[in-house]
């Protein structure tokens, strides 16, 4: 693999293991990516900006807005990781995100030899999916573990589930941070 590409793959690696990127609502994804993008060597983003024809934050919460939508349906379950109770991954259901960022990791170290378009599709859910996966609502572990049930969650007397709540909490007190103040509060990689 290219090198300047590996850079960006393992940029969205290693970012993903900042546990305080809080970005799990639009704002948060743009954040996100905005933090990843600031990691790049000029190469890897002009390489990205290459595919993308865009930025980073551009794309950031694509796959929140396709994914009720025709083909792209099949992504809404790329949004969370299952584990079982002892942590455990299982990759061999082609539905499921861990089997999904597993196949792109695949196919991306031989990008050269993909459709352009399949290299900027496989960056955007990259750019999306990373995030996601540290969000503890994007996780289900074992059995009838799921964060969209409505629990005991209040919020100014509306019940929500867990997820909506975490969301929501997300933001509070930070509604007007900058993408620049926000990457400085978080980015601590």
């Amino acid at each position: 693999m290219e090198k300047r590409l590996l850079a960006v793959i393992s940029v969205l690696v290693m970012f993903a293991g900042s546990t305080d990127v809080l970005a799990w609502n639009g704002y948060g994804h743009s954040c996100a990516a905005y933090i990843a993008e600031q990691h790049l060597t000029p190469e890897a983003k002009a390489k990205c900006e290459e595919y993308l024809q865009h930025s980073f934050v551009f794309h950031a919460s694509w796959m929140d807005k396709w994914r009720f939508i025709g083909a792209y349906k099949p992504t809404t379950i790329w949004h969370v990781i299952r584990a079982d109770e002892n942590w455990k991954l299982d990759t061999s259901k082609e539905k499921y995100a861990e089997y999904q960022t597993e196949r792109i990791w695949k196919e991306m170290k031989n990008y050269k030899n993909l459709p352009d378009s399949l290299v900027r599709q496989n960056l955007i859910y990259l750019i999306h999916m990373v995030p996601d996966f540290h969000c503890p609502v994007h996780t289900f572990f074992g059995k009838g573990m799921h964060t969209d049930r409505k629990y005991a969650l209040k919020q100014k007397g509306k019940k929500f589930s867990l997820h909506t709540f975490w969301d929501r909490s997300m933001s509070v007190g930070r509604e007007k941070w900058t993408m620049e103040r926000y990457a400085k509060e978080v980015d601590v990689i």
